[in-house]
């Protein structure tokens, strides 16, 4: 790789890493596709060093909010459950496929969050907001659920 192309690349990724971690996410959904497009690397290689960078970006973040107390460790260890669940299932589905169907399935996922963010976005809808009344039991076995997919 070119080091002009490697400057790029990481300084994307900062940038991702940067933001993303500011507001509790990973960045797993860009990391991918800025590697895909600005490196040689396959899908394999991408996933898992994406996976990398999630767990390093999403661990200080992690650490700030539990010292604030703003982390429900028995509901987040549920959840958490469900996402390395499907993370170890989305790798060996990922081995079986090739990396156009990757890529398809990838900016399809891509779309449709992106879609479902903007549509909340638009009608107001704030994730923010503190509602307990829907931690019943139902509602989380349905949120690990979703949870599994989207670690797949």
């Amino acid at each position: 790789m070119e080091l002009n192309t490697f400057l790029l690349m990481a300084g994307l990724m900062a940038f991702v890493a940067a933001v993303y971690s500011n507001i509790g996410l990973g960045g797993g959904v860009l990391y991918v596709p800025i590697m895909l497009w600005l490196t040689s690397f396959g899908k394999e290689e991408v996933v898992l060093l994406s996976l990398v960078l999630v767990v390093f970006t999403s661990l200080p973040s992690t650490w700030n909010h539990l010292e604030k107390g703003k982390v429900d460790l028995k509901r987040g260890g549920i959840l958490e459950s469900g996402s390395f669940i499907g993370a170890v299932f989305g790798v060996i589905f990922n081995l079986m496929i090739s990396s156009s169907i990757f890529v398809l399935i990838f900016s399809l996922v891509l779309l449709l969050s992106g879609g479902k963010m903007l549509y909340n976005t638009l009608k107001g809808n704030n994730a923010e907001t503190d509602r307990p009344g829907l931690l019943t039991p139902r509602n989380i076995a349905i949120a690990t659920v979703l949870s599994a997919s989207t670690g797949f």
